[in-house]
């Protein structure tokens, strides 16, 4: 994916969130996190986003496996991304990309339902509407999971859907409306192209996780945003 992005040239590099699966990776393997962003900064500046396994560690109750957050390791990861050279973390601050301003908000756990499995995002809109009345103006907004944005002013930005639902080649169908939305729902009206809200596709956790064997069939997505 570093390869990819050098080839593109970009001005900027823009993770939209979901970066790492759970914070618990900082325990074992920083370094190797550390490297990957490393990957990236040495081609054009990063700005990072954050999500839901960005501010959470997995923890087992009897079997079942729990999101939680962690503020104290969320602060220690922020910490550690202000250490690494051309590298901003977007957490609900703005930055300049040559002369537009890009601002990251970062969505509260009670946003996705965090700790208490099977919840899910939708069920907390007015969270969203409530966090986003509070942002500056901002050419580019980073939001990892945006549910539904009512009347749209600027490109918005997400991330949210990963690790691959469709093979390469049908990842969008003709027109305006994009295949799968954050919050995993069908053929979503507001998604890719619609002018003001921008969708970076890409999908649903589990679904390669039971199908590891065919994991070539869902590559990375990238997008190339020109403004």
């Amino acid at each position: 994916l570093a390869e990819h992005a050098k080839n593109q040239r970009p001005d900027a590099i823009i993770l939209a969130g979901d970066v790492i699966d759970s914070l618990n990776i900082l325990d074992r393997e920083k370094a190797a996190v550390k490297t990957m962003f490393e990957n990236f900064t040495k081609i054009a500046p990063v700005y990072v986003g954050f999500g839901n396994h960005d501010i959470s560690e997995y923890r087992y109750i009897g079997s079942t496996r729990y999101q939680i957050k962690n503020d104290h390791k969320f602060r220690e990861y922020l910490r550690f991304l202000e250490s690494i050279d051309n590298l901003t973390p977007l957490h609900n601050r703005s930055a300049k990309i040559k002369d537009k301003t890009i601002y990251g908000l970062t969505l509260p756990g009670e946003y996705y339902g965090i700790e208490k499995p099977r919840k899910c995002l939708v069920e907390h809109p007015d969270i969203l509407e409530k966090a986003m009345k509070k942002m500056p103006k901002a050419d580019l907004v980073l939001i990892h999971a945006p549910a539904y944005i009512n009347n749209p002013r600027q490109l918005t930005i997400s991330g949210h859907m990963h690790g691959g639902i469709l093979p390469c080649g049908l990842t969008r169908l003709p027109g305006t409306r994009g295949l799968i939305s954050p919050e995993k729902k069908l053929f979503p009206e507001h998604a890719r192209n619609i002018k003001g809200l921008h969708i970076i596709l890409g999908p649903v956790t589990t679904f390669p996780e039971t199908l590891s064997s065919l994991n070539f069939l869902f590559p990375v997505e990238s997008a190339i945003i020109e403004l």
